[in-house]
């Protein structure tokens, strides 16, 4: 170098001069060196590295998990040799068939008329005609659900509704879990009499666990496989656990059709101002599958002076076959009276 010329330092580098100050002053003090920053960089690759590693194979045996719940819901479900419907999902009606008034109950995502118990039963003994339809894509093969669009879903609720309106003076709608949110749209577009929801999805629970949200998750898997598993009755979402065999679901679901489900909870959530109907809510304060939290908001939007929300503790997310379906039951029961 010239004379008199320092050459100003690499990037990343400092010259011994710049650093003698720093030493010579830990020295002196007995102070620990101060430590460069580089384990920090290595740690959060290396972390980085094993959570990918971890994800990947997370995703790889649910796929394999999907595919053996699959292959065994094939052959061990009962089903209609002609519909091919499960043992138990077919639709059902019930009550007087010229009563004045009739009860629309909608069943809850991936599962069939099940959800709801014993509760068709009493409605129809109180005199209310009550239909409970299977609603398409369900209670038959994951592949059908995989092919319904929310579309098809609201093409067949509104069909389901202006059939009974065509039959009786007024028509009650009662949605459970996914069909809450279906019922949500259809008060807000038909001359519902009265609107009942039981546990509505407008949004899954985020667990504690999770840094991100499940609909998240759920596209994420998607772009890798194409079902994720549900498991058999068992590991749906009820306390109750010897009445969890009661209840007839996939035992896989389709990851499109998971994101649909995402989709419509929100489209559902942001017509709620548009209801002016008498309304009856019940959620779970312990819900894990469909969120109370986002459920007390749609309650809030709605726009009727005539609204109650009943909080139960007692369950999980299948409300009908848990501990507070008795106390359930019979406020629905009470509520509608005789037609």
């Amino acid at each position: 170098w010239p004379a008199g010329f320092e050459p100003p330092p690499r990037p990343g580098t400092e010259t011994l001069a710049q650093l003698m100050p720093e030493l010579e002053a830990q020295l002196e003090t007995g102070a620990e060196p101060v430590r460069r920053p580089r384990w920090l960089i290595r740690g959060a690759l290396s972390a980085i590295a094993l959570g990918l590693l971890l994800i990947g194979l997370g995703t790889g045996l649910s796929a394999c998990q999907a595919g053996r719940l699959l292959e065994e819901s094939r052959t061990e479900r009962p089903r209609d040799p002609e519909t091919g419907i499960i043992e138990g999902a077919a639709e059902r009606r019930l009550g007087p068939v010229d009563a004045p008034a009739a009860v629309l109950l909608l069943h809850g995502y991936s599962s069939s008329p099940r959800d709801w118990a014993g509760l068709p039963e009493r409605l129809a003994a109180s005199g209310w005609a009550v239909h409970v339809p299977l609603l398409p894509g369900h209670g038959t093969h994951p592949d059908d659900l995989a092919a319904t669009t929310n579309d098809d879903l609201r093409a067949a609720v509104r069909a389901e509704f202006d059939a009974l309106a065509a039959r009786h003076e007024r028509v009650v709608v009662a949605g459970f879990s996914m069909g809450g949110a279906l019922a949500t749209e259809l008060a807000a577009e038909r001359p519902v009499e009265r609107l009942v929801l039981v546990a509505p999805y407008y949004r899954v629970t985020r667990p504690w666990f999770s840094p991100i949200s499940v609909e998240r998750a759920n596209r994420w898997a998607g772009a890798f496989i194409d079902y994720v598993p549900a498991g058999k009755g068992g590991a749906r979402r009820i306390k109750k656990r010897e009445n969890a065999g009661e209840i007839i679901n996939y035992w896989a679901l389709p990851t499109a059709s998971v994101d649909r489900l995402g989709k419509l909870g929100r489209e559902a959530s942001e017509r709620a101002g548009e209801i002016t109907c008498p309304t009856w809510m019940v959620v779970s304060t312990h819900d894990a599958a469909a969120s109370p939290t986002a459920a007390r908001a749609v309650f809030d939007a709605i726009d009727t002076g005539d609204k109650q929300l009943l909080r139960v503790e007692n369950s999980d997310h299948i409300l009908l076959w848990d501990y507070d379906a008795e106390e359930i039951q019979s406020a629905i029961v009470e509520l509608l009276g005789a037609p």
